[in-house]
């Protein structure tokens, strides 16, 4: 294509008023005279006015790749031009995004040059992912409980997230039967993958890697050499983790969190050399380290629904 300013003159002269009266005069005195160069005179002035419409009635939108769409521009909005193409009064009314525009040459000569960013997208084109997701903890049955979480995003890379577990299954031998419950609470501050494609572009709320910190409790009975015993459990850890999305329906979820934690127990300590309590013990919401060293570590993997 030509250039802009091939097309369309920048400085494009206007024919006043004053002389196109002066010009019907001056054709109304030759045809009187029958001076002939005069009406040719008329004529070549006539063709030149004739000319000025004809590109007085249109507009020039420059595209970024060089190419120009000889147009009537009906609106210039936020994201889009609005126009219809040249001649074609009735015609449709197309759009053009304008991040694909450099610049309008309108009917007067006026410039607009468009200043976007390139890889701007159209609001009505940004797809949002599924906000809240609701998993299940695949490995607690294998350590006799299930935990059910529910995710939901609360701000561009903020979610809470919330954990609930049944204590009670069988599934594992190695662990005395206990009975009870479990419960997490934590705020993500998710790392989120952005994709641009097509025009198109793809944030999702739950997929990314993230640190999140967390509240732990659990409580429970567990029947210890013919005796009842209760526990309670509380910690704070820091987990590190990453979710993935599989399309727009299923997550994947794997973590690991380190932190300290608390633990009260109704057993009566049979001697001084009794290590219960003091040596770490399984509080199924994490693996606590004991009194002397009260750390905690909880890890995990969940798979859930988004919605």
């Amino acid at each position: 294509m030509a250039d802009a300013d091939m097309i369309f003159p920048k400085n494009r002269r206007t024919f006043p008023q004053e002389i196109v009266i002066l010009i019907i005069i001056t054709l109304l005195y030759a045809m009187k005279t029958g001076k002939i160069f005069i009406l040719h005179f008329f004529l070549l002035c006539a063709a030149w006015i004739l000319s000025g419409r004809e590109a007085s009635g249109q507009d020039y939108i420059i595209r970024t790749n060089g190419d120009s769409i000889r147009s009537n521009v009906v609106d210039v909005g936020t994201d889009k031009i609005r126009f219809r193409r040249y001649g074609m009064k009735n015609g449709p009314v197309l759009e053009i995004f304008k991040n694909q525009v450099r610049e309008i040459i309108f009917e007067n000569g006026t410039r607009l040059t468009i200043i976007t960013d390139a890889y701007a997208i159209d609001p009505d084109r940004i797809i949002h992912e599924r906000p809240h997701s609701i998993k299940v903890d695949f490995i607690a049955p294998l350590l006799n409980n299930v935990t059910l979480c529910y995710e939901m995003r609360i701000k561009q890379g903020r979610n809470l997230e919330v954990k609930a577990g049944y204590i009670g299954l069988d599934v594992s031998s190695a662990l005395t039967h206990s009975e009870g419950g479990l419960g997490k609470v934590g705020l993500k501050f998710v790392w989120l993958t952005e994709s641009i494609l097509k025009g198109q572009k793809y944030a999702n709320p739950l997929r990314g890697s993230y640190i999140k910190p967390e509240l732990l409790f659990s409580r429970y009975t567990s029947r210890e050499e013919g005796h009842l015993v209760n526990y309670t459990n509380l910690g704070i850890d820091i987990v590190f983790g990453r979710q993935y999305t599989l399309g727009q329906s299923v997550t994947v979820d794997y973590f690991a969190g380190i932190g300290y934690g608390y633990q009260y127990s109704s057993y009566k300590k049979i001697s001084a050399y009794d290590r219960k309590g003091v040596d770490y013990s399984f509080a199924y919401s994490h693996l606590f380290f004991g009194t002397r060293l009260p750390l905690i570590l909880s890890a995990g993997m969940t798979f859930g629904i988004t919605y």
